[in-house]
Protein backbone atom coordinates (compact mmCIF):
# COMPACT_ATOMS: atom_id res chain seq x y z
CA UNK A 1 0.00 0.00 0.00
CA UNK A 2 1.78 3.48 -1.07
CA UNK A 3 -0.11 5.75 1.38
CA UNK A 4 -1.29 5.23 4.95
CA UNK A 5 -4.65 6.66 5.61
CA UNK A 6 -7.82 7.14 7.58
CA UNK A 7 -11.42 7.57 5.21
CA UNK A 8 -14.16 8.95 7.31
CA UNK A 9 -17.60 9.37 5.83
CA UNK A 10 -20.31 12.75 6.74
CA UNK A 11 -23.28 12.39 7.22
CA UNK A 12 -24.07 15.73 8.36
CA UNK A 13 -26.35 16.69 5.32
CA UNK A 14 -29.26 14.78 6.96
CA UNK A 15 -32.42 17.00 8.75
CA UNK A 16 -33.80 14.81 10.95
CA UNK A 17 -36.60 17.50 11.06
CA UNK A 18 -37.27 17.62 7.45
CA UNK A 19 -37.05 13.55 6.92
CA UNK A 20 -39.34 10.93 9.64
CA UNK A 21 -37.02 8.14 8.07
CA UNK A 22 -33.63 10.01 9.10
CA UNK A 23 -31.94 7.19 11.67
CA UNK A 24 -33.03 4.47 8.67
CA UNK A 25 -31.17 6.76 6.22
CA UNK A 26 -28.55 7.52 8.85
CA UNK A 27 -28.09 3.60 9.49
CA UNK A 28 -27.94 2.27 5.92
CA UNK A 29 -25.26 5.30 5.26
CA UNK A 30 -23.27 4.02 8.19
CA UNK A 31 -23.88 0.25 7.14
CA UNK A 32 -22.84 0.91 3.34
CA UNK A 33 -19.67 3.16 4.85
CA UNK A 34 -18.40 0.30 7.10
CA UNK A 35 -18.98 -2.37 4.78
CA UNK A 36 -16.12 -0.44 2.09
CA UNK A 37 -13.99 -0.64 4.76
CA UNK A 38 -14.55 3.20 6.26
CA UNK A 39 -12.91 3.96 9.51
CA UNK A 40 -15.94 5.53 10.96
CA UNK A 41 -17.99 8.99 10.24
CA UNK A 42 -18.36 12.62 11.06
CA UNK A 43 -20.97 13.58 13.21
CA UNK A 44 -21.68 17.51 13.06
CA UNK A 45 -23.62 19.78 15.21
CA UNK A 46 -26.18 22.07 14.64
CA UNK A 47 -29.25 23.21 16.21
CA UNK A 48 -31.52 21.44 13.85
CA UNK A 49 -29.36 17.82 13.89
CA UNK A 50 -29.66 15.01 16.09
CA UNK A 51 -27.17 15.48 19.54
CA UNK A 52 -24.49 13.49 18.17
CA UNK A 53 -23.19 11.61 20.98
CA UNK A 54 -26.97 10.12 21.05
CA UNK A 55 -26.75 9.80 17.46
CA UNK A 56 -23.11 8.26 18.03
CA UNK A 57 -24.39 6.06 20.52
CA UNK A 58 -26.87 4.32 18.48
CA UNK A 59 -24.40 3.62 15.80
CA UNK A 60 -22.25 1.82 17.93
CA UNK A 61 -24.82 -0.54 18.70
CA UNK A 62 -25.50 -1.34 15.31
CA UNK A 63 -21.20 -1.39 13.67
CA UNK A 64 -17.99 -2.99 14.85
CA UNK A 65 -15.27 -1.18 14.46
CA UNK A 66 -16.54 2.26 13.35
CA UNK A 67 -15.40 5.19 15.21
CA UNK A 68 -17.44 8.12 15.49
CA UNK A 69 -15.88 11.15 15.30
CA UNK A 70 -18.60 13.42 17.62
CA UNK A 71 -18.90 17.77 17.23
CA UNK A 72 -17.90 18.89 20.84
CA UNK A 73 -18.77 22.33 21.41
CA UNK A 74 -18.43 24.61 24.44
CA UNK A 75 -22.00 25.93 23.87
CA UNK A 76 -23.21 23.37 23.91
CA UNK A 77 -21.85 20.80 26.34
CA UNK A 78 -19.83 21.95 29.35
CA UNK A 79 -16.31 20.15 29.93
CA UNK A 80 -18.03 18.12 32.12
CA UNK A 81 -20.88 16.84 30.17
CA UNK A 82 -18.59 15.90 27.59
CA UNK A 83 -16.46 14.03 29.79
CA UNK A 84 -18.86 12.01 31.08
CA UNK A 85 -20.98 11.34 27.73
CA UNK A 86 -17.56 9.53 26.50
CA UNK A 87 -16.85 7.79 29.64
CA UNK A 88 -20.35 6.47 29.30
CA UNK A 89 -19.94 5.68 25.89
CA UNK A 90 -16.75 3.79 26.13
CA UNK A 91 -18.23 1.97 29.51
CA UNK A 92 -21.36 1.10 28.09
CA UNK A 93 -19.88 -0.38 24.48
CA UNK A 94 -16.33 -1.08 24.82
CA UNK A 95 -15.45 1.46 22.02
CA UNK A 96 -13.64 4.33 20.94
CA UNK A 97 -14.85 7.58 19.76
CA UNK A 98 -13.02 10.55 18.95
CA UNK A 99 -13.87 14.18 19.46
CA UNK A 100 -13.99 17.14 17.07
CA UNK A 101 -13.45 20.32 18.67
CA UNK A 102 -15.04 23.01 17.25
CA UNK A 103 -16.10 27.35 18.75
CA UNK A 104 -19.27 27.14 16.81
CA UNK A 105 -19.08 29.20 13.07
CA UNK A 106 -22.79 29.95 12.70
CA UNK A 107 -23.53 33.39 14.00
CA UNK A 108 -27.16 33.35 14.03
CA UNK A 109 -27.46 29.82 16.19
CA UNK A 110 -24.56 31.76 18.63
CA UNK A 111 -26.31 34.84 18.95
CA UNK A 112 -29.87 32.52 19.67
CA UNK A 113 -28.02 31.66 22.76
CA UNK A 114 -26.34 34.93 23.44
CA UNK A 115 -22.97 33.65 22.61
CA UNK A 116 -21.30 36.65 22.35
CA UNK A 117 -18.01 36.45 22.56
CA UNK A 118 -15.43 37.55 19.57
CA UNK A 119 -13.63 34.91 16.98
CA UNK A 120 -10.26 34.93 19.60
CA UNK A 121 -12.18 34.70 22.49
CA UNK A 122 -13.70 32.15 21.65
CA UNK A 123 -10.45 30.50 20.43
CA UNK A 124 -9.14 31.13 23.73
CA UNK A 125 -12.20 29.53 25.88
CA UNK A 126 -11.96 26.34 23.10
CA UNK A 127 -8.37 25.78 24.34
CA UNK A 128 -9.45 25.82 27.99
CA UNK A 129 -12.44 23.81 27.25
CA UNK A 130 -9.94 21.08 25.37
CA UNK A 131 -7.59 21.31 28.07
CA UNK A 132 -10.01 20.04 31.17
CA UNK A 133 -11.63 17.86 28.90
CA UNK A 134 -7.89 16.42 28.54
CA UNK A 135 -7.56 16.53 32.34
CA UNK A 136 -10.88 14.97 33.23
CA UNK A 137 -10.48 11.97 30.15
CA UNK A 138 -6.86 10.65 31.41
CA UNK A 139 -6.54 11.49 35.24
CA UNK A 140 -7.83 9.15 38.05
CA UNK A 141 -7.34 12.31 40.97
CA UNK A 142 -9.46 14.53 41.18
CA UNK A 143 -8.61 17.88 39.39
CA UNK A 144 -7.82 20.97 39.80
CA UNK A 145 -8.19 24.14 36.68
CA UNK A 146 -8.30 27.51 37.16
CA UNK A 147 -9.34 29.54 33.86
CA UNK A 148 -10.59 32.83 32.06
CA UNK A 149 -13.78 30.39 31.01
CA UNK A 150 -13.64 27.60 33.32
CA UNK A 151 -12.71 27.05 37.46
CA UNK A 152 -12.73 23.45 39.41
CA UNK A 153 -11.85 22.48 42.46
CA UNK A 154 -11.07 18.76 43.50
CA UNK A 155 -13.52 17.49 40.60
CA UNK A 156 -13.04 13.74 40.23
CA UNK A 157 -15.41 11.97 37.71
CA UNK A 158 -14.67 8.57 38.45
CA UNK A 159 -12.34 6.17 36.39
CA UNK A 160 -10.47 7.77 33.68
CA UNK A 161 -10.92 6.20 29.74
CA UNK A 162 -8.96 3.43 29.36
CA UNK A 163 -5.66 4.11 27.03
CA UNK A 164 -6.20 2.17 24.12
CA UNK A 165 -9.76 3.94 23.76
CA UNK A 166 -9.16 7.77 24.59
CA UNK A 167 -10.44 10.10 21.97
CA UNK A 168 -8.29 11.58 19.18
CA UNK A 169 -8.78 15.19 19.77
CA UNK A 170 -9.55 17.07 16.09
CA UNK A 171 -9.32 20.52 15.99
CA UNK A 172 -11.94 22.22 12.83
CA UNK A 173 -10.60 25.57 11.11
CA UNK A 174 -8.72 27.01 8.46
CA UNK A 175 -7.90 29.94 11.29
CA UNK A 176 -4.02 30.94 12.32
CA UNK A 177 -5.89 30.55 15.91
CA UNK A 178 -7.36 27.16 14.90
CA UNK A 179 -4.27 25.38 13.60
CA UNK A 180 -2.10 26.93 16.70
CA UNK A 181 -4.78 25.53 19.23
CA UNK A 182 -4.21 21.88 16.93
CA UNK A 183 -0.21 21.89 16.99
CA UNK A 184 -0.66 22.68 20.67
CA UNK A 185 -3.57 20.16 21.89
CA UNK A 186 -5.45 18.04 19.06
CA UNK A 187 -3.92 14.63 17.26
CA UNK A 188 -5.41 16.05 13.66
CA UNK A 189 -5.76 19.55 12.40
CA UNK A 190 -8.61 19.49 9.91
CA UNK A 191 -9.78 21.70 7.07
CA UNK A 192 -11.68 22.20 4.18
CA UNK A 193 -9.30 22.25 1.44
CA UNK A 194 -8.06 24.48 -1.20
CA UNK A 195 -6.64 23.36 -4.63
CA UNK A 196 -3.19 22.04 -3.95
CA UNK A 197 -1.27 25.21 -4.36
CA UNK A 198 -3.70 26.78 -2.08
CA UNK A 199 -3.43 24.09 0.80
CA UNK A 200 0.14 24.27 1.11
CA UNK A 201 0.56 27.78 1.15
CA UNK A 202 -2.61 28.35 3.53
CA UNK A 203 -2.70 25.51 5.93
CA UNK A 204 0.06 23.37 5.62
CA UNK A 205 2.76 26.07 5.59
CA UNK A 206 1.13 27.37 9.23
CA UNK A 207 1.78 23.69 10.49
CA UNK A 208 4.79 23.40 12.55
CA UNK A 209 3.96 20.13 14.57
CA UNK A 210 5.46 16.85 13.15
CA UNK A 211 3.42 14.66 14.93
CA UNK A 212 0.18 16.16 14.38
CA UNK A 213 -2.46 15.05 11.35
CA UNK A 214 -3.47 16.80 8.80
CA UNK A 215 -6.89 16.12 8.06
CA UNK A 216 -9.50 17.42 5.04
CA UNK A 217 -13.15 17.37 4.59
CA UNK A 218 -14.02 17.36 1.21
CA UNK A 219 -16.64 15.30 -1.73
CA UNK A 220 -16.05 13.70 -4.39
CA UNK A 221 -18.08 13.10 -7.74
CA UNK A 222 -16.57 10.35 -9.96
CA UNK A 223 -17.83 8.37 -12.61
CA UNK A 224 -16.08 6.37 -15.30
CA UNK A 225 -15.80 9.50 -17.77
CA UNK A 226 -15.13 12.73 -17.05
CA UNK A 227 -18.06 14.05 -18.76
CA UNK A 228 -20.52 11.60 -16.96
CA UNK A 229 -18.98 13.05 -13.86
CA UNK A 230 -19.84 16.56 -14.43
CA UNK A 231 -22.53 16.14 -16.09
CA UNK A 232 -23.83 14.54 -12.34
CA UNK A 233 -22.13 17.43 -10.27
CA UNK A 234 -24.05 19.95 -12.48
CA UNK A 235 -27.50 18.55 -12.41
CA UNK A 236 -26.72 17.82 -8.73
CA UNK A 237 -25.60 21.53 -7.68
CA UNK A 238 -27.43 23.87 -10.31
CA UNK A 239 -25.71 27.97 -10.37
CA UNK A 240 -27.88 30.44 -9.52
CA UNK A 241 -28.06 34.34 -8.85
CA UNK A 242 -29.45 33.68 -4.85
CA UNK A 243 -26.29 31.05 -4.50
CA UNK A 244 -23.51 33.54 -5.68
CA UNK A 245 -25.38 36.26 -3.81
CA UNK A 246 -25.09 34.06 -0.55
CA UNK A 247 -21.27 33.06 -1.47
CA UNK A 248 -20.45 37.13 -1.96
CA UNK A 249 -22.23 37.61 1.77
CA UNK A 250 -19.65 34.88 3.04
CA UNK A 251 -17.22 37.34 2.18
CA UNK A 252 -18.01 38.84 5.27
CA UNK A 253 -17.83 35.53 7.53
CA UNK A 254 -15.72 35.62 11.31
CA UNK A 255 -14.75 31.89 9.54
CA UNK A 256 -11.22 32.10 8.01
CA UNK A 257 -12.49 29.14 6.02
CA UNK A 258 -16.01 30.43 5.14
CA UNK A 259 -13.92 33.18 3.14
CA UNK A 260 -11.18 31.59 1.75
CA UNK A 261 -14.15 29.07 -0.02
CA UNK A 262 -15.97 32.46 -0.39
CA UNK A 263 -12.85 33.77 -2.87
CA UNK A 264 -12.03 30.55 -4.41
CA UNK A 265 -15.24 29.84 -5.64
CA UNK A 266 -16.25 34.02 -6.86
CA UNK A 267 -12.13 33.94 -8.24
CA UNK A 268 -13.02 30.87 -10.59
CA UNK A 269 -15.55 27.35 -10.33
CA UNK A 270 -13.36 25.00 -11.52
CA UNK A 271 -9.22 24.90 -10.01
CA UNK A 272 -6.68 22.29 -12.01
CA UNK A 273 -9.47 20.69 -13.71
CA UNK A 274 -10.82 18.71 -11.08
CA UNK A 275 -11.14 20.93 -7.93
CA UNK A 276 -14.89 22.38 -8.38
CA UNK A 277 -16.39 25.39 -6.18
CA UNK A 278 -19.37 24.94 -8.13
CA UNK A 279 -21.40 23.04 -5.08
CA UNK A 280 -20.32 25.86 -2.39
CA UNK A 281 -21.21 28.64 -4.55
CA UNK A 282 -24.51 27.29 -4.81
CA UNK A 283 -25.43 26.91 -1.70
CA UNK A 284 -25.63 23.49 -1.75
CA UNK A 285 -22.10 22.41 0.06
CA UNK A 286 -20.29 24.12 2.78
CA UNK A 287 -17.15 22.15 1.27
CA UNK A 288 -15.22 21.75 -2.10
CA UNK A 289 -15.35 18.84 -4.17
CA UNK A 290 -13.19 16.66 -6.52
CA UNK A 291 -15.29 16.40 -9.86
CA UNK A 292 -13.70 13.86 -12.59
CA UNK A 293 -13.24 10.18 -14.25
CA UNK A 294 -11.93 7.66 -11.32
CA UNK A 295 -8.09 8.01 -12.72
CA UNK A 296 -8.34 11.78 -12.70
CA UNK A 297 -9.92 12.36 -9.38
CA UNK A 298 -7.70 9.47 -7.87
CA UNK A 299 -4.52 11.44 -8.92
CA UNK A 300 -5.33 14.35 -7.76
CA UNK A 301 -6.30 12.66 -4.74
CA UNK A 302 -2.89 11.53 -4.27
CA UNK A 303 -1.44 15.05 -4.55
CA UNK A 304 -2.81 15.85 -0.60
CA UNK A 305 -1.51 12.41 0.25
CA UNK A 306 1.57 13.34 -1.23
CA UNK A 307 1.93 16.70 0.99
CA UNK A 308 1.18 14.56 4.51
CA UNK A 309 -2.30 14.30 4.87
CA UNK A 310 -3.82 11.54 6.34
CA UNK A 311 -7.17 11.61 7.63
CA UNK A 312 -9.70 12.04 4.93
CA UNK A 313 -13.74 12.97 5.64
CA UNK A 314 -15.56 12.44 2.40
CA UNK A 315 -19.18 13.72 1.68
CA UNK A 316 -21.62 13.13 -0.55
CA UNK A 317 -21.92 9.80 0.29
CA UNK A 318 -25.60 9.21 0.40
CA UNK A 319 -26.15 5.90 -1.66
CA UNK A 320 -24.20 2.92 -2.71
CA UNK A 321 -23.50 3.47 -5.51
CA UNK A 322 -22.07 6.92 -4.77
CA UNK A 323 -19.88 4.78 -2.42
CA UNK A 324 -18.95 2.06 -5.13
CA UNK A 325 -18.16 4.80 -7.36
CA UNK A 326 -15.96 7.02 -4.46
CA UNK A 327 -14.23 2.65 -4.24
CA UNK A 328 -12.96 3.05 -7.44
CA UNK A 329 -11.07 5.78 -6.70
CA UNK A 330 -10.04 4.46 -3.33
CA UNK A 331 -8.83 1.24 -4.98
CA UNK A 332 -6.32 3.03 -7.23
CA UNK A 333 -5.31 5.23 -4.79
CA UNK A 334 -4.14 1.80 -2.96
CA UNK A 335 -2.59 -0.21 -5.36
Amino acid sequence: MKYQFEVFCNVSNINYSQSSQYINQVQQIITTAEKYNYDGSLFHFNHLMVDPFILASNILQHTNNFVPIIAALPSYNSPVATVKKVQSLTYIYGKKVNLNMITGAAKHELEQISDLLEHPSRYQRLQEYIEVVKLLLESDEPIDYKGTYYNYNKLHLGTPVPKHLMPDIYVAGSSDAAIQLAGKLAQVAMTHPGPIEHFKQNFLSKINHPSLKVGIEIGIITRKTSAEAWEVARQLYPQSFLGMLHTKVKLNSESTWLRQMAELGLSSETHDDVFWMGAFTSGGQNNPLLVGSYEDVAAYFEKYLQLGVNVIILTELRSADEFEHVDQVMKLVRS
